[in-house]
């Protein structure tokens, strides 16, 4: 093997590593409540009954799924039913992003040279955002892969006027948006082809006016064809029942346009567009390290602006154009940016490429230069591992409560949110708090009575009692419950706290300010209070 490719084999397998560690990392409780969902709609299905009647995802993964399931269930039985049909799921997951470390290789090796399609492979196997998505079974690492293999495509073509390459990215558009709805945006991509190809021909003159515009008009129609055709093919559901897809769909998009009409959304009520998202992506996802070196490609492409490639212009454009769209969406979860992070990945690669270039000269700063790039690049991704090598919250908590907590006592929790124990509830009555309801005496006199039988007051997450503050104005006497909680002039006392933060050595990085979405699934902090006796 060449050197290149024995970097790349190394890139690929500590990527592989970095996603794989913990991958059992709930063991079996699936508290990611996407997950739990596709677990749920897929494990049912039979050749005699495989309509998945779901409609919030593209049935692409579900079908992956039970394929899959199914394949190593004729091993293994048990990995066809569910916990352990999560194990399979998940390892689809680091399969594909795994793939999509390798097809950022070869985008970054067609833009320049294998220097940089290294360079920015290993930049993406070090991001925290896709080592935490590969540990669910979502839709979103598969989009992701999708839009990079689609990309890899559109920046090899960009300059042909051949037929098959769109055929080609229509299919992969198809895929995509079997994948989630939003993966119709994969279209930006051979639009972008399509406008630069007409531009280029233009300037060589190549075609007439009229050849160019027959030419063009074909080779969009060949896109979306092929994509339409391999939508409906991987959805044959969707077409027998309409009315559900549109009523899904329909809800999805409503939601994108109104945090405040789930629960689980209103954590975005009063976030500003593109700011939110950003701060997720550039503090959190990618980490500053990664995030500086994003800032020195962005400044290095700038300085080199009149010398862009048509071939990164296509990455540039479906970067802005979906960030656009996305970003000023009402609903901000970090996944739905995880196809990004390929592009910033690559725009990270030229900051070390150009760095690098720049030393070609001077080849022992170089080297320091690579290898203080490396290990910077390490710490944020070895951090963030901690949290799968050290026990879930919520699982210690469960452990804790049925250590410590005496059989019979009556626990009160939060609706909306994962119920502890996790384990065995039989010895313990369990109180729902519906503290989402409108701001009603009703309300607040069934909260009362609930809280006045209760023993302890049980927090699983931030998920609720944060996202509740984002809306003051109508639950004022909630948000206040609150207050009080948290600085101990409730009748409840803090007994206990569960945390698993990122970490090196003995040094911890606190993330209870991040995003609600990068700690509640995979380490959120739990709070045990207990009934205050004066």
């Amino acid at each position: 093997m060449k050197k290149p490719q024995i970097i790349l084999f190394c890139i690929i397998l500590l990527g592989t590593m970095f996603r794989t560690i913990g991958i059992n990392w709930d063991q079996g409780y699936a508290l990611h409540p996407d997950e739990r969902m596709i677990m749920m709609v897929t494990e049912p299905l039979t050749w005699a009954d495989p309509n998945p009647d779901f409609y919030n995802y593209g049935h692409l993964p579900i079908y992956l799924l039970k394929g899959a399931s199914s394949i190593a269930g004729t091993i293994t039985p048990s990995l066809a039913h569910y916990p352990d049909i999560l194990l399979v799921g998940r390892l689809l997951s680091i399969l594909f992003d795994v793939g999509t470390i390798i097809l950022i290789f070869y985008i970054g090796k067609k833009l320049v040279d294998t220097h940089l399609g290294l360079a920015s492979s290993f930049v993406y196997a070090c991001a925290v955002t896709p080592i935490q998505n590969a540990h669910f079974y979502i839709v979103d690492p598969q989009l992701t892969f999708w839009i990079t293999l689609l990309l890899l495509l559109a920046v090899t073509y960009v300059r042909s006027n051949k037929v098959f390459p769109f055929a080609l990215m229509g299919i992969v558009c198809g895929l995509a948006a079997a994948t989630k709805f939003t993966g119709i945006l994969t279209l930006i991509a051979p639009i972008t082809v399509i406008l630069l190809r007409i531009y280029l021909n233009m300037k060589n003159k190549t075609f007439t006016g009229k050849q160019l515009s027959i030419q063009t008009f074909g080779f969009l129609i060949i896109t979306l064809t092929f994509a339409t055709i391999l939508f409906l093919v991987t959805q044959p559901f969707l077409l027998l029942d309409l009315a559900k897809y549109w009523h899904d769909i329909s809800l999805q998009l409503t939601m994108s346009n109104d945090a405040s009409i789930f629960p689980y959304t209103i954590q975005f009520l009063n976030t500003p567009a593109y700011i939110h998202p950003l701060k997720g992506i550039l503090v959190w996802g990618l980490g500053l390290p990664i995030t500086a070196l994003v800032l020195i490609g962005l400044y290095s492409l700038l300085r080199r602006f009149r010398r862009i490639t048509v071939e990164t212009i296509v990455l540039l454009v479906f970067a802005l154009v979906f960030f656009g769209i996305l970003g000023q969406s009402a609903v901000k979860f970090m996944r739905y940016y995880l196809p990004l992070y390929p592009i910033l990945s690559i725009v990270a690669g030229y900051g070390v490429y150009y760095s690098i270039t720049a030393m070609r000269n001077r080849s022992m700063i170089r080297n320091l230069i690579v290898a203080v790039v490396v290990l910077t690049l390490l710490l944020w991704p070895i951090a963030f591992i901690q949290i799968y090598l050290s026990p879930n919250t919520r699982i210690e908590a469960s452990d804790w409560i049925n250590q410590n907590i005496a059989q019979g006592s009556t626990i009160a929790t939060e609706h909306w949110d994962d119920i502890l124990p996790l384990r065995d509830t039989t010895g313990f009555t369990n109180t729902q708090l519906k503290v989402y309801q409108p701001e009603t005496t009703t309300k607040w006199k069934m909260i009362a009575d609930q809280l006045n039988s209760a023993d302890y007051l049980i927090i699983s997450s931030k998920r609720v009692y944060r996202s509740i503050q984002n809306w003051p104005g109508k639950y004022p006497i909630t948000v206040d419950f609150y207050r009080k909680l948290f600085s101990n002039q409730a009748e409840f006392t803090l007994l206990k706290t569960f945390t698993s933060y990122p970490r090196i050595g003995g040094i911890e990085i606190s993330d209870d300010n991040s995003p609600e979405s990068f700690t509640i699934f995979d380490h959120p902090k739990v709070w045990i209070f207990a009934k205050s006796h004066e």
